[in-house]
Order: structure tokens, then sequence, then C-alpha cells
């Protein structure tokens, strides 16, 4: 699923960066916790560079991509939990 989806991201002309975010069968909590920070972080500078988008989601769409924009939100821009 994710090489199919990057090869038509780079056929419309978009840069690509796949990050693997581990969620199940973690060996501890505190790797799901430096993932998300991670994640977190890499979303941030990306989105603050000018000319700058950030696409991002999961495969399965249980909860990752739900928890990194609500972090993203209340850590960018003022929302309250």
């Amino acid at each position: 699923e994710v090489a199919a989806e990057k090869v038509l991201l780079k056929a419309a002309g978009i840069k690509v960066k796949h990050i693997p975010f581990k969620w199940k069968e973690l060996e501890s909590t505190k790797k799901a916790c430096e993932q998300t920070i991670d994640a977190l972080n890499f979303i941030t500078d990306t989105a603050s560079k000018k000319g700058e988008n950030v696409f991002f989601h999961c495969t399965v769409g249980e909860d990752r991509t739900g928890l990194l924009a609500g972090l993203y939100r209340i850590a960018n821009q003022n929302w309250s939990v």
C-alpha cells in the first residue's frame, strides 16, 4: 500500500518522506511516546517551513493520525485539550 502511494505522490510532483510508525506489539509505552514525539517534531518542523505542507495518515486508520493531529493543534495552534 505505502509503496503504491509513494509512486503516485512522486508522479504528482509531491516530495515523499515515509516514516514508519510502529504502533502495535511495541516493547514498551516509552517507545510509543518516543515515536509520537519524533513524528510530532517532524510535522511541526516541516509545516513551519515556507512553501512546505504536510500530509500524513495511517494505513490502518485506528488512532495514530488523530493523535498526531490533535497534539499538533494543541501544541501549535493553541487548541485546548
